[in-house]
């Protein structure tokens, strides 16, 4: 099943006596898929547009009329029909049925088709045989025009595949070429390049050749051996002089070394006598300390060193000066007394840190009760001042809820004219409730209800405001399109019906065609005009033949005798140039048409506004003419023109009404919005709330404490004075004092002792190592000394044969004189020559060789060029000789 919904819409002006129509199309369901109302405000133009779409709503008859030819009658103009349709419903349809009618229906109805006539008169004999000749004729045609379509679509496929093969062979065919004349050229320039680095190795090997060639002649000459056994002779005196400078420092070494060895002796003896020092002073100290901390300590005998002479004066050691010599037993000694004061000292500072433990904890547990009491009074304080921030931020909110209302109360009118403050008085938010958070926060949350309720409660209003605004700026807009197009127009168009067509235009209604006669007054021409209007002839149109029919279709003045009196008294032909019709002929028409009931015609006017028009009687009234004659259309114009600028001064001063009544509702809005988003916030609410119960937290934690305390500071008395009897009985078991000052003083006797004993291994042992190193710096010594003796007698034997040497050498070079170094300037040179062409010869040889490969390499891609195009003109041609076949 499908829907499809055309409906019109009318919006009048009761200032202007205007009527603004528009029609709309849509296959969509009224009431189910759209509504054509918003707020049970029928939907204007633009919103309907919005609605349906832009192609779904026509403003003017003739795309209307266009969409339901469309829709309904296939695109046929159903203007035959509507026609037809005034025709037949017209009370009138009797009078000239067999004129009119005949004419309406061919007008209406579609002619019928010549080939039905013309099969329709064809014989019906041999009806059999016709049909099955025509029916084999039309399976041959079909079979036919099948085969015919299939071999035309292969044939198209198959000569554009051709096409196609041959244009592609002839692109093959251009690129082949272009090919063939690159590899061409790049094989010539590669050849090129190769002869050209051929005669360079030549050139570069012959010079070579001659480079080698001398250097071979000078090499062999006998200045160049001469300078060769010369060159020997003085590499052997060098290398003589080298030896004997060897052996001279070889010499002053050993000559150092020995006096260093000296030195060594001395200073280890030295150091060894200081060390000696050391420990026998550390003997006698710990020896001292022992007795201060009255503990005796088992020590060794302080060491003594015992010497013999050697050569030189230098002294070697006799016997071990440090045998014997061990403090093990009396560290050990030492390190039982330590412990011994220690363990009485710990005690003794048991004993006292209990006592003050003990003390501090009484002190402790008083403070605790102190400080109780002050958490008591400061968790009372902190639950007053939330009780104060709640009553604040009551006040706050109060205020806030009074501006609020003030505000309320100065709402603008929400229509021109209307009462101001028509809001509703908001509720203060000011509910009960112990817990202090909770409260504020039910007020801020009722606050915020009450400034929404109010919001809400301008939406209807807001709403109603923009939709005046809307309608207001449309009036605006009609009005002054409706100005302009009048202005536009040289003349009013004449009163037709909404539905009539533009069709005829007005130059062949009758008003267009008649003017008043001389002499009449505005009142009979207003009167004449008003009755034929109410008659139906002032958009009558005139036709060639005499008629006159109205926009309905009805007729109103056929040709026929004339009557008496008749409209040609009142009203004279004022035909225009470019009217359907004659002057004679509107003169038949107004000779046709009575004036008064007297005239016994069956259409009549009077200039009093009466009028009959078959069974149709009245009368009618119009306050000037406006339609019959150039001059009252003028004057019409500029009347309506007068009319309709008072008209957009009205709706202008209207529009901006209105914007304004919905601008000061739009700002109305904004401040309470503004109002609604400051609410005061709870915040120090919290804050003092979270205070207080923080404070009376504190304050049950320190009286809790206190209880705490109190019941350590009696377990800390009962422990101290145990500890202290403890501490007695060691004391006198250890022979010591229980005093702190003696105990400090016979540990730090002990500690001395110990510090020295700690030490005196380490200086024991220095003196051992110190004694080690004398004994080898004095066998070092010995060594270095019988070195030095070997040393000096090889550096005089060289020095005599250095000298034997240099003395032949420079009677040689006296007698050769300097040919030989002529000579070997001579031989450098032509090394450095000989070596340099053999480094170009090289790479000329290897840039040959890799021209050679590039030549060879280029002249075969141009051979395969060559053969890639002729193979390619091969197949450009036999492509071209298949295409053509």
């Amino acid at each position: 099943m499908r829907h499809h919904t055309v409906g019109c819409g009318i919006r009048a002006n009761r200032s202007t006596d205007r009527v603004t129509p528009w029609w709309f199309s849509t296959p969509r369901r009224a009431r189910i898929d759209f509504s054509l109302t918003a707020g049970r405000i029928p939907l204007a133009v633009d919103a309907l547009r919005a609605e349906l779409g832009a192609d779904a709503v026509f403003t003017t008859p003739a795309d209307y009329r266009a969409e339901i030819a469309r829709r309904f009658f296939g695109g046929a103009d159903p203007s035959g029909y509507l026609a037809l349709l005034h025709q037949v419903r017209n009370p009138r349809v009797g009078d000239r049925i067999d004129a009119d009618l005949p004419r309406r229906l061919q007008e209406a109805l579609p002619p019928v088709p010549e080939d039905a006539v013309a099969d329709a008169a064809q014989p019906l004999e041999d009806l059999e045989g016709h049909r099955h000749n025509v029916t084999a004729l039309a399976k041959t045609d079909r079979a036919l025009g099948s085969v015919l379509d299939t071999y035309r679509h292969y044939a198209r496929r198959v000569l554009l595949a051709a096409a196609d093969r041959a244009a592609s062979g002839v692109s093959s065919a251009r690129s082949a070429l272009r090919r063939r004349g690159r590899a061409r050229a790049a094989a010539d320039a590669a050849g090129a390049e190769e002869q050209r680095l051929a005669g360079a190795v030549a050139r570069l090997g012959r010079e070579h050749g001659e480079a080698a060639a001398a250097l071979s002649g000078l090499i062999a000459s006998p200045a160049y051996r001469e300078l060769q056994a010369l060159l020997a002779r003085r590499d052997h005196v060098a290398s003589l002089e080298a030896q004997t400078r060897t052996l001279n420092g070889q010499q002053a070494a050993a000559e150092k070394r020995a006096r260093q060895a000296v030195d060594r002796v001395a200073s280890n003896r030295s150091r060894l006598d200081g060390d000696l020092a050391r420990v026998r002073d550390g003997v006698t100290a710990a020896e001292r300390h022992a007795r201060a901390a009255a503990v005796r300590l088992p020590l060794p005998d302080p060491p003594v060193l015992r010497t013999h002479v050697l050569d030189n004066g230098v002294a070697g050691p006799d016997g071990d000066a440090l045998a014997g010599v061990d403090v093990r037993p009396a560290a050990d000694a030492v390190r039982a007394r330590r412990q011994q004061v220690t363990d009485v000292t710990a005690m003794l500072g048991r004993a006292e840190a209990a006592a003050l433990a003990a003390t501090a904890a009484l002190a402790q547990a008083d403070d605790a009760d102190e400080a109780a009491g002050w958490e008591r009074e400061r968790a009372a304080e902190a639950r007053a001042a939330a009780e104060a921030a709640g009553e604040r931020h009551r006040g706050a909110v109060l205020a806030w809820a009074d501006q609020l209302t003030a505000h309320a109360a100065a709402v603008p009118p929400a229509e021109p004219g209307g009462r101001d403050g028509w809001l509703p008085v908001p509720p203060r938010p000011d509910p009960g409730g112990a817990e202090l958070r909770e409260t504020a926060r039910a007020r801020i949350a009722e606050a915020g209800r009450t400034a929404a309720g109010l919001d809400a409660a301008l939406d209807p209003a807001l709403s109603t405001a923009a939709l005046r605004v809307e309608r207001a700026g449309g009036d605006v807009t009609r009005v002054a399109a409706e100005l302009a197009e009048v202005r536009d127009a040289a003349e009013l168009p004449l009163p037709r019906a909404r539905w009539q067509g533009a069709d005829p235009a007005d130059p062949a209604l009758f008003a267009s065609l008649v003017d008043f006669a001389p002499g009449l007054d505005d009142g009979r021409r207003s009167g004449l005009e008003a009755a034929c209007e109410a008659a139906g002839l002032l958009t009558a149109a005139v036709h060639a033949d005499g008629s006159v029919v109205t926009g309905s279709g009805e007729l109103l003045v056929t040709t026929g005798p004339t009557v008496r009196p008749n409209l040609a008294s009142l009203l004279v032909p004022a035909v225009t140039d470019g009217a359907s019709v004659d002057t004679a002929t509107v003169a038949g028409v107004l000779a046709h048409i009575g004036v008064g009931a007297g005239s016994a015609a069956a259409l009549w006017v009077a200039d009093d506004g009466r009028f009959s028009a078959g069974p149709l009687h009245g009368r009618h009234a119009k306050a000037a003419a406006e339609h019959i004659g150039a001059g009252a259309r003028a004057a019409a114009r500029e009347l309506r023109i007068a009319r309709l600028e008072a008209d957009l001064i009205d709706v202008e001063q209207c529009h901006e009404t209105e914007r304004g009544v919905h601008a000061a509702l739009v700002a109305f809005r904004a401040g309470l919005r503004e109002i609604a988003v400051a609410v005061p916030p709870a915040t120090a609410v919290d804050d003092a709330a979270a205070i207080a119960a923080g404070a009376v937290r504190d304050a049950q934690r320190a009286a809790e404490r206190a209880t705490a305390l109190r019941t350590a500071a009696v377990t800390a008395q009962s422990a101290a004075e145990q500890v202290w009897a403890r501490a007695q009985t060691a004391a006198a078991e250890a022979t010591l004092p229980l005093d702190a000052a003696a105990l400090q003083s016979a540990a730090a006797a002990v500690e001395d002792a110990a510090g020295v004993l700690r030490v005196l291994p380490d200086h024991i042992e220095t003196a051992r190592r110190s004694q080690t190193d004398w004994a080898r710096a004095v066998t070092d010594w010995r060594d270095d000394a019988e070195a030095l003796h070997t040393a000096a007698e090889q550096a005089e034997t060289a020095a005599e044969i250095s000298r034997a040497a240099r003395t032949e050498l420079t009677s040689a070079e006296a007698a050769l004189g300097e040919e030989p170094e002529r000579v070997a300037v001579q031989v450098e040179q032509t090394t450095a020559r000989r070596d340099g062409l053999a480094a170009d010869l090289d790479a000329a040889r290897e840039a040959h060789t890799t021209a050679v490969g590039a030549a060879a390499t280029a002249r075969a891609e141009a051979t395969a060029a060559e053969q890639s195009a002729a193979v390619a003109e091969q197949a450009c041609r036999d492509e071209r000789a298949a295409l053509l076949a």
